[in-house]
């Protein structure tokens, strides 16, 4: 029973860290597409996203 639990929790941190390393790289690319499309975008757009990225990381 503890050692079904820990294996448990052990798979939900691996779970959580994967999401927020996918959620990092997601986010960085999301910055990087919007500096590449500034002319088509606005430039307050890009600023947000840049002020996710940074609040993420």
């Amino acid at each position: 029973m503890t050692l079904k639990f820990k294996v448990y929790e052990m798979e939900m941190m691996r779970f959580i860290v994967v999401l927020h390393v996918m959620m990092n790289v997601f986010i960085r690319g999301l910055t990087m597409l919007c500096a590449i499309n500034i002319d088509r975008r606005s430039v307050k757009f890009k600023g947000e996203i840049v002020a996710h990225a940074r609040f993420y990381s």
